[in-house]
């Protein structure tokens, strides 16, 4: 792990609201990179389970990745997207941060976005509230933080900025909504 820079990861669901977040930090001066983005993921065909047939995943360009990940050209860099390969960057993340948002307010924000088709489609919204139940479970365990994106956008980068603020090394506190207490973890589990 470089200590020079903070990394913070920004996942979630569609529809939680990841790349408005980054964009905001992007305009507050950070560096912030949505690799929810072809130029950093693709689609590709994976074997999923041994023996098991080939599923078409969103990827992340692992060199692509890396080698953000590796650039020490700033304070605090915030990356944001979600993937199926993603768990092989937490080692050099500082924060993994979980957006999450009730799915009401998920599915208005798929059938108003105009900067992502993806989630236009009935089939393509069924998948999302499926990895809902199956995949933000599993996101959540890997957090170092969440935050319920419901709030206000201010709140939501101001949470961001805060965490990004805290001296490198520090516990990131993590809210738990269900039980509305906090528990604090050092960094993502590798």
């Amino acid at each position: 792990m470089l200590w020079g820079v903070k990394r913070i990861l920004i996942t979630g669901m569609s529809g939680t609201g990841k790349s408005t977040v980054v964009k905001e930090l992007a305009a507050r001066g950070f560096k912030a990179v949505d690799i929810d983005h072809p130029d950093w993921s693709e689609y590709r065909e994976v074997t999923l389970t041994p023996g098991g047939p080939p599923v078409r995943e969103w990827l992340w360009r692992e060199g692509r990745v890396r080698d953000l990940l590796a650039a020490e050209d700033a304070d605090v860099l915030f990356i944001s997207g979600c993937a199926a390969n993603q768990g092989q960057f937490y080692s050099g993340l500082d924060h993994v941060v979980l957006l999450s948002a009730p799915v009401d307010v998920m599915l208005r924000r798929l059938a108003t976005r105009n900067t992502n088709s993806f989630g236009k489609s009935a089939e393509e919204r069924e998948k999302i509230l499926r990895d809902r139940e199956e995949i933000e479970p599993l996101l959540r365990r890997r957090a170092t933080l969440e935050i319920d994106t419901s709030a206000p956008l201010e709140e939501v980068v101001a949470r961001l900025v805060a965490l990004a603020s805290e001296p490198q090394g520090s516990p990131a506190r993590v809210t738990s909504p269900a039980r509305g207490g906090t528990r604090r973890r050092r960094r993502p589990p590798g």
